[in-house]
C-alpha cells in the first residue's frame, strides 16, 4: 500500500504540470481558457430531409474559425410566438448584439450574417429568445422539454 502512493503523487504532479503547460499555451496564443462547448441545444431530429435542433430559452455554439458567413434558419411555433407580443430572437456574436428578430406568428425566417472581419477566430454565437413553451405542460405530446424555436445552421449542424 505505501508503494502506491508514491505512484498516485506523481500521476498528479504529471496530470497538473500538463494542465499548467496547457494553459500557459492559452494565455500566449490568446486563446480561449475555456473549453468551447455548446448548450441549450436539443439533438438533430429530421424535418422532411432537413436536420434542424430546437434551442431552450438561451443556447451557445462556436463556429468554425475559417466561417465567413453565419446562416440561420430558424422556424418559431405559435405555442410561443402569437400576438400581441409575440417571440423575439436575441443573436450575438462574441456577445455583441447583431440582430433582434421579431416573430409575430408562426413562421421560419432565413437570416445570414458576414464575419468575414471576424475570420480566423472563434465566433461565439449566443442565441436568446423572449418566449419558450413545452408540449407536454400544453397537451401537445409527451415531450417535457422546454422549447424556443427550431434552428438549421448552414444546413448542417456543427
Amino acid at each position: 500500500m505505501d508503494n502506491i502512493k508514491p505512484i498516485f503523487r506523481k500521476l498528479g504532479y504529471f496530470i497538473f504540470a500538463l494542465y499548467l503547460i496547457g494553459f500557459c499555451y492559452n494565455v500566449v496564443s490568446s486563446k480561449p481558457w475555456t473549453i468551447p462547448v455548446e448548450y441549450g441545444l436539443y439533438s438533430e431530429e429530421n424535418w422532411k430531409g432537413i436536420p434542424m435542433r430546437w434551442m431552450a430559452e438561451k443556447a451557445e455554439y462556436y463556429a468554425p474559425e475559417k466561417t465567413k458567413t453565419i446562416n440561420l434558419k430558424v422556424v418559431a411555433q405559435s405555442y410561443n410566438s402569437q400576438q400581441p407580443e409575440g417571440l423575439t430572437l436575441t443573436v450575438s456574436f462574441n456577445n455583441a448584439v447583431v440582430e433582434t428578430v421579431h416573430f409575430a406568428e408562426a413562421g421560419a425566417k432565413d437570416l445570414s450574417y458576414d464575419v468575414t472581419a471576424m475570420n480566423n477566430r472563434r465566433i461565439k454565437v449566443n442565441l436568446a429568445v423572449s418566449k419558450v413553451f413545452c408540449p407536454r405542460k400544453i397537451g401537445l405530446n409527451k415531450d417535457s422539454r422546454v422549447l424556443g424555436v427550431a434552428l438549421n445552421i448552414d444546413n448542417h449542424l456543427f
